[in-house]
């Protein structure tokens, strides 16, 4: 069955011999190696197999803590975010109402009569050019503006509605919409930054002297967009660690639920031991197959009777039949 060199001989012509005695032997350093090789793996793999059936308990409560510590860090994490909602909307009314002031107050016009707004837009009322891009900032300001008063007063009242004993679902949304508000208020200031910029650009253009409280508008206006971008970072911060937290509580869930697979809801014979085991079982069985292939190396006599010659010597090579 295999090929090779002879190795021994061990009968001559004329001798007698009996069914199964060894005639010859080929060389099958090889297949001992292969054995040997396959024995050394099987004892790996057995040691392996007792070390992770004794982690396997402590892994499995390992995993179920890790869960509860991570459903614990989650109603820290909503705690946490009730503080930033509640920061947010301290900070927002006054941003909000000096947001309004800017375009709707009457600080540019010492008689009181028009709107910030209305007195910008008719300081260049006989420059065609700069009137229309005057008045196209100004639109979308005042655009960006309600836009986000809508939003502010609607989130703002959710935001009566909360407690810290609110539930997770309620928080969740009220915090969403805070990001999208804080988000639309800070487009707001910009664009009235944005007015202001060029208003003040276009008067330099003229020579134009404007009002000294415009400049303390600016500077409000720039206070607020850093007011509502930090909130808005905060905020944006919170909706990270909640996601964050969501997704370690699933996994460790799903860690937890592939333990259990074929076994009891302990995890004491998680599904890897239970792939360990069967391949543990495998390798037995080819070291088997291995040993038993060694008996391929050695010639025996099929039947008894006598050697009528001997035609091979020590060293020829042996075919396969």
């Amino acid at each position: 069955k295999v090929s090779g060199d002879i190795t021994w001989i061990g009968v001559k012509a004329g001798q007698t011999v009996y069914a199964g005695q060894v005639l010859a032997t080929v060389g099958n350093t090889n297949a001992k190696a292969a054995v040997a090789d396959a024995e050394a793996s099987l004892a790996q793999s057995k040691l392996q197999l007792e070390k992770d059936s004794a982690s396997a308990p402590i892994d499995y409560q390992n995993a179920v803590d890790s869960l509860t510590s991570a459903k614990v860090d989650l109603s820290t994490t909503f705690n946490n975010t009730f503080n930033t909602l509640s920061n947010t909307y301290l900070d927002l009314p006054a941003v909000v109402s000096g947001t309004q002031n800017i375009l709707y107050g009457y600080d540019l016009n010492t008689s009181g009569g028009q709107w910030n707004v209305d007195f910008m837009t008719s300081l260049f009322n006989n420059k065609d050019a700069d009137r229309v891009k005057i008045n196209d900032f100004a639109t979308i300001a005042e655009t960006d503006y309600k836009a986000a008063r809508t939003k502010y007063d609607a989130s703002f009242l959710q935001y009566k509605t909360i407690t810290r004993s609110s539930s997770i679902e309620d928080i969740q949304a009220l915090l969403n919409n805070s990001v999208d508000t804080t988000t639309s208020i800070a487009q707001a200031i910009q664009s009235e930054l944005n007015l202001l910029s060029l208003i003040s650009d276009t008067a330099t253009t003229y020579n134009l002297k404007l009002p000294t409280v415009f400049s303390t508008m600016q500077t409000n206006a720039r206070g607020f967009l850093s007011t509502t971008n930090t909130d808005l970072s905060n905020l944006l911060s919170a909706q990270k660690s909640i996601i964050a937290s969501n997704q370690t509580i699933k996994t460790d869930q799903q860690n937890i639920t592939l333990m259990q697979v074929g076994n009891s809801t302990d995890g004491s014979n998680p599904i890897s031991l239970q792939i360990s085991q069967n391949s543990l079982a495998k390798q037995g069985r080819d070291l088997e197959n291995l040993k038993i292939a060694l008996n391929d190396y050695t010639v025996v006599a099929p039947f008894g009777g006598t050697i009528s010659s001997v035609a091979a010597v020590v060293g020829d090579t042996a075919g396969t039949v």
